[in-house]
């Protein structure tokens, strides 16, 4: 009786579902698509890419902030490199408590370069999160701090 080799068949039953495994991935891929990709991802990638630009050109003009809170007054005061004031800024806040809804609140322009907005009395947590934005002429100063309210 004579022995067959079996490495040839072997050879081609593997060739034969690398085959087969790379169609059904194909047919996949083109019924279901990525679920990684984001649908608007080119979208997403400009505006990051515009809010990256706006934070850099506010380091390269030097800006620099001072943010206070007392009895539920919350202030920043803005100054470029030469610590002089930066006013006419578009600015807003952004407050983050456990458990709610992120409130957005404006900051009004109450002297040259000083920023203020009134915390509201519904907030009842010990601890809030506080984004300040301040934005000019394209440039974009982002601080986050951790307040203690007391």
């Amino acid at each position: 009786m004579k022995h067959r080799n079996p490495w040839p068949m072997g050879l081609v039953a593997l060739v034969a579902l690398f085959l087969l495994l790379t169609l059904w991935s194909v047919r996949q891929a083109g019924q279901q698509g990525s679920s990684v990709a984001e649908r608007d991802y080119y979208e997403q990638g400009l505006r990051y890419s515009a809010a990256v630009h706006s934070r850099d050109l506010a380091r390269e003009l030097g800006w620099q902030a001072q943010t206070s809170l007392r009895e539920r007054s919350l202030r920043t005061r803005l100054m470029d490199h030469a610590g002089k004031p930066v006013s006419g800024c578009s600015a807003e806040i952004i407050v983050r408590t456990n458990g709610a809804s992120p409130l957005r609140l404006a900051l009004q322009e109450t002297e040259p370069g000083l920023y203020q907005a009134m915390l509201p009395e519904e907030l009842t947590s010990s601890e809030i999160l506080v984004a300040v934005t301040l934005r000019k002429d394209g440039a974009a100063f982002e601080k986050r701090l951790l307040l203690q309210l007391s």
